[in-house]
């Protein structure tokens, strides 16, 4: 029978039946089938008539419940579009606070990932492969090579369809980072189209594509216009980057519990770029994730306001923590309006940057040493901040600004045009000086976060080398724009760097320059990469507990500032700061932010 037929039946979570909870995307809530759900009514004389009534679900859900159903026996499942009643925000806010108990007692969790759709068949046939053959590293970087052979176009289809597979609606879904979140994941079954397999399975191939990353660059480099296969997804991600970093790797699991990873901050930062419909469930779909300590905080309340909320979530990590970081998580580059009119030093977490903040880097820094901040909430709703930072300078100079939706000649013309600028604004004192120089610059580019394996003495010398061989390359550059004599002896000197080395170095720079811009303090000596959004004459500051300097700009007649974002200072993200400030007490000043 085609059609799908359940019986919705209460029972107590204390002494449950086995039951398996579904765990599965939305999907376009417009987009409806049919089930039928049988219901009984009790007559005059006692007795139960069974009747049947018509529910309109969402595709995706009619898909689980047909994936998991038996030929000859009853399926007894939790699933959210039935199992609570979504109108009724009173009952909705009870049942997130029973989710994590939910998916934890049930005897299976059920991922959905959807039905067969672009090529997902092969997908999870190489997946299985890969699975396989994770132990050995060598091996999987065959595996991919052998299907990445340019005689093999059915191989490079088959790698762009396990990719599809890792950008399905799924991976994306908040809600489902705290359904899989269970004590003993061996519990949860992945289902896609007519195929199931152990979440085991997927967790162990996405690891080990993890480690292949450069592999997976190298095969399949994104930028190469001729190249379809290996590219960019539909994601505008390159497949390295889809297979590395989303998919299963994009989600917590049990495995994870009591580690520093679970912190709020760390929980709020890792799930940003998950999708809800609702911007309060950007903390409640977590809470399942925190201990208990942190949980007791949030009382689950679908009345509360947006700015309320949120402003909540950076009181509690400055209470528990110290820490001024959670600032930092206030994105305005690319720019963007918000509805929800929060203060300029309150992360919308409802917003998904394509930057990242600086304390997202490893290994970390310590701008402000080990002390804590110094705050003050001001205002009865408590939308301005009062903190003590010590004042670093002004902005004096700054370039263009990277976007986020970028090509590599978007990274050339940066590299190329801040070059100018430092050279033109910061003059050496003489030839050794001239080195100093050019080292601090490159330094800064890479967010002093030099790969393993290379000399920091030498740094800028392959940076140079890099950025200017691929200026001058007659397919991807730009090769009418003409190099001045330094640069052009540094792209023309062999041995530096292997040619196909050269564009995955490239690649390695896009976290770091993506959304930022070079910048030029008040002293005319010291280098900076900061948020796009910065202006000439914002100011840096490094606030007390804070790990990163800050851009600051003053706005209104009040003296009052508006946080613009983080920002490295070259010599700055290690305690110098809070060196000068025991020297100078008076660099320690008081701003007030709105």
């Amino acid at each position: 029978m085609s059609t799908v037929r359940c019986e919705i039946i209460t029972r107590s979570l204390d002494k449950p039946p086995a039951y398996t909870a579904v765990s599965y995307a939305w999907g376009d809530t417009d987009d409806k089938d049919e089930i039928e759900v049988l219901y009984g009514v009790r007559e005059e004389d006692g007795r139960i008539a069974w009747k049947v009534a018509t529910v309109r679900v969402t595709i995706s859900l009619y898909g689980a419940l047909a994936a998991l159903r038996r030929q000859e026996q009853d399926v007894l499942v939790w699933i959210d579009g039935l199992s609570i009643n979504q109108d009724d925000t009173v009952e909705r806010s009870q049942q997130v606070r029973l989710m994590t108990e939910i998916y934890g007692k049930a005897a299976t969790v059920a991922v959905w990932l959807g039905p067969e759709a672009n090529n997902s068949n092969t997908a999870l046939h190489i997946l299985t492969k890969i699975a396989h053959a994770a132990d050995s590293t060598e091996h999987v970087a065959d595996l991919i090579a052998s299907y990445a052979a340019d005689d093999n176009p059915s191989g490079r289809r088959a790698i762009a369809s396990l990719v599809a597979l890792f950008e399905r609606d799924y991976w994306s879904r908040l809600w489902v980072v705290q359904e899989i979140f269970i004590p003993d994941p061996r519990k949860i079954r992945v289902y896609c189209g007519e195929y199931r397999h152990a979440w085991s399975t997927y967790q162990v191939a996405a690891r080990a594509l993890l480690r292949c990353r450069k592999d997976i660059e190298r095969y399949f480099p994104g930028n190469k216009n001729h190249d379809r296969y290996g590219r960019i997804s539909r994601q505008h991600f390159t497949f390295s980057q889809v297979l590395a970093f989303q998919g299963p790797n994009s989600l917590f699991d049990g495995s994870l519990r009591d580690t520093e990873h679970l912190k709020l901050l760390g929980i709020m930062r890792w799930c940003r770029q998950k999708l809800t419909g609702n911007p309060l469930d950007k903390v409640f779909g977590i809470l399942g994730l925190l201990p208990d300590e942190a949980y007791a905080n949030f009382p689950v309340d679908y009345s509360m306001s947006i700015k309320a909320l949120y402003i909540r979530v950076v009181d509690i990590v400055l209470s528990t923590t110290g820490c001024l970081d959670v600032i930092c998580e206030s994105i305005h580059f690319p720019i963007y309006t918000g509805a929800s009119d929060l203060p300029s030093w309150c992360p919308n977490w409802f917003h998904m940057p394509t930057t990242r903040a600086l304390r997202g880097t490893s290994p970390k820094f310590s701008a402000s040493g080990n002390l804590k901040a110094e705050y003050l909430f001001v205002g009865r709703l408590r939308t301005k901040l009062e903190f003590r930072a010590v004042y670093l300078g002004y902005v004096a100079e700054h370039g263009v600004a990277v976007g986020t939706l970028t090509s590599r000649v978007d990274f050339l013309t940066a590299f190329l045009s801040w070059r100018a600028l430092f050279r033109d604004k910061i003059r050496p004192e003489d030839y050794d000086d001239c080195i100093v120089l050019a080292s601090n610059f490159c330094r800064t580019l890479c967010l002093d976060q030099i790969p393993r394996g290379y000399d920091p003495s030498t740094w800028w010398q392959v940076c140079y080398h890099v950025f200017g061989a691929l200026s001058i390359d007659p397919e991807d550059g730009l090769p009418m724009l003409p190099l001045d004599a330094e640069l052009l002896r540094y792209a023309e000197t062999d041995g530096i760097m292997h040619p196909d080395d050269r564009r995955p170095f490239l690649n390695t720079f896009n976290n770091h320059m993506s959304g930022r811009r070079f910048c030029i303090l008040g002293n005319y000596r010291t280098m900076a990469l900061g948020s796009g959004f910065l202006q000439m004459g914002d100011i840096v500051v490094v606030p007390l507990g804070c790990s990163t300097p800050v851009v600051l700009r003053e706005e209104g007649p009040e003296g009052e500032f508006r946080f613009v974002g983080d920002i490295y200072v070259d010599g700055y993200m290690e305690g110098r700061a809070i060196d000068l400030y025991k020297r100078y007490p008076d660099c320690l000043r008081k701003y007030l932010l709105h």
